[in-house]
């Protein structure tokens, strides 16, 4: 077979305060998938997930936003009340993240097989899962060779199953690699029901000397054992993938992998918006999606905000005919950014994509993009974040955010917050940034920026997605405008301050 897809798991990191790094990792490798660890406690402890569904169902749609398949991972326990609680959990997910959430695993370790009450409620509890399983989301189901006896009330139940085929120089794990994930598949396949796929679990840990062999002609040679066997893999763990030859190893297969052909875009419908203050052509307003629970956390979502710039930032987009220039096209085109229909301000001929850096102030098409990926609405995208302007007074029978709800006070910005910078002489603004963190105390805010001068990740300075500072104004504890003063990410001078800082309110975010 031909890997198609690589994935990893993330332990709980993933889900919790350093999720935004784990993103970012999986983005630098190039991994098309991540299993997040969602919940693991020992046998008779009730379930307690490691972070609130709405917060785990932001980051699955900030891991969607960066092009990565996003996974959960559970460890089950023959409990029918257990059991209940995480259907309840994985619903309420399912419900907030929508097609961001693409499978969920059943981790089958101790709390399953040594649980004294397997034997006679395993099936049972199985079927319990199997029955109040979301709609549309996969079930999956890991574990040991080892374990496969006790374990197979799960497997009969299951969509996909994923061997962990471990070969390493820790203990019980040092059969041959190659010859180690062959006996795994003749294993499991023996024991599949119909329908059920084999995906295979590598390990990425202690690979020096594993069979004898360096630690990429180890991971060589169970690369190529597990290729025989399935088109998938998921390598444990993330964390191990940080440096050394695994990173190495991992990340030259992720961009050996082939690419998938894009589905054809569908063509704009119905009639174009009322454009008199500029006369280009938009598509056509959408339905607006139900509104979220009230339960909704902002800060979940404006850290998704952040997670999906970043990912943006990190594929280094330029402004043409640097690299990944195709991007801002999507940023202005695309349902998930602006949805103009047309990048050229010169003649607003329909269809033109973007080519040419001018063609198009594209600052607001960027945070719309970022904030698309996180629910925002399409008709607030489309009519008030093109430019200062629209968002200070409003347009198209929406109105402005200036002195309303959405008006944030500037020390009081955080994460995925909307900021309008200035030059001076303007009420409106110049430029649309995103925040990414306050900080009041050296008079900055971090910002991430697109159709901007500052920071690429390869630690050059060009124009495209940047990151970089503004400065607060004096009124706020900075320095303002102040060429004398530079910017510590990029090095630039200080020619814009922050003026405006704007926050959707919850009704305007919908699930992805």
């Amino acid at each position: 077979m031909t890997i198609l897809r690589i994935g990893a798991w993330a332990m709980r990191g993933g889900v919790q305060t350093q999720w935004t790094k784990v993103l970012q990792r999986a983005q630098q490798l190039g991994l098309t998938d991540v299993s997040l660890s969602a919940h693991a406690q020992d046998a008779g402890q009730p379930f307690e997930p490691f972070a609130t569904a709405s917060h785990v169902a932001a980051v699955l749609r900030a891991y969607a936003a960066a092009g990565i398949r996003g996974h959960l991972m559970f460890w089950p326990q023959p409990s029918p009340g257990h059991a209940k609680e995480l259907l309840a959990y994985l619903a309420e997910v399912r419900r907030l993240a929508g097609d961001a959430l693409v499978t969920a695993e059943l981790d089958a370790e101790e709390q399953w097989t040594g649980h004294p009450r397997r034997s006679t409620h395993g099936a049972a509890v199985a079927a319990q899962l199997k029955a109040g399983w979301p709609s549309g989301v996969r079930l999956g189901v890991n574990g040991i060779t080892a374990a496969l006896p006790k374990i197979l009330d799960l497997v009969r139940v299951a969509d996909f199953v994923i061997p962990q085929a471990y070969t390493s120089t820790k203990k019980h794990q040092t059969r041959p690699p190659g010859t180690r994930q062959t006996e795994v598949a003749k294993a499991w396949r023996a024991k599949l029901p119909a329908g059920c796929k084999l995906l295979m679990g590598l390990a990425a840990y202690s690979q020096e000397g594993a069979g004898g062999h360096p630690a990429a002609r180890a991971m060589q040679l169970a690369f190529d054992a597990a290729a025989a066997e399935t088109d998938e893999l998921r390598y444990w763990s993330l964390e191990a993938l940080e440096g050394g030859p695994a990173h190495t190893f991992v990340k030259a297969r992720c961009a050996a992998l082939p690419v998938p052909q894009p589905a054809p875009a569908p063509a704009p419908v119905g009639d174009p918006d009322d454009v008199r203050d500029t006369g280009m052509a938009l598509l056509d307003a959408v339905p607006a999606p139900p509104a979220p629970p009230a339960s909704a956390d902002g800060a979940d979502v404006g850290a998704a905000v952040v997670a999906i710039a970043l990912a943006e930032w990190q594929r280094g987009v330029r402004e043409p005919p640097g690299l990944g220039w195709d991007r801002i096209d999507a940023y202005i085109r695309s349902a998930q950014g602006l949805a103009w229909n047309t990048a050229d301000i010169a003649t607003w001929k329909p269809g033109v994509p973007y080519t040419k850096n001018g063609m198009f102030a594209w600052c607001g098409a960027f945070a719309a993009w970022c904030w698309g990926g996180a629910g925002l609405g399409a008709t607030i995208r489309r009519k008030l974040m093109p430019s200062t302007v629209r968002l200070f007074g409003g347009y198209g029978g929406l109105p402005g955010w200036h002195g309303g709800p959405r008006s944030v006070p500037l020390l009081d910005a955080r994460a995925g917050d909307i900021g309008v910078v200035t030059k001076g002489g303007s009420t409106a603004g110049h430029h649309i940034v995103l925040i990414e963190r306050l900080d009041a105390a050296a008079g900055l805010v971090h910002t991430l920026e697109g159709n901007a001068s500052g920071l690429g990740p390869d630690g050059a300075t060009y124009e495209g997605v940047v990151r970089r500072t503004r400065t607060l104004p004096t009124s706020a504890g900075g320095v303002g405008v102040n060429l004398k003063h530079l910017c510590p990410v990029s090095g630039l001078p200080q020619k814009y301050t922050l003026l405006h800082v704007y926050r959707p309110l919850p009704e305007d975010v919908h699930p992805v």
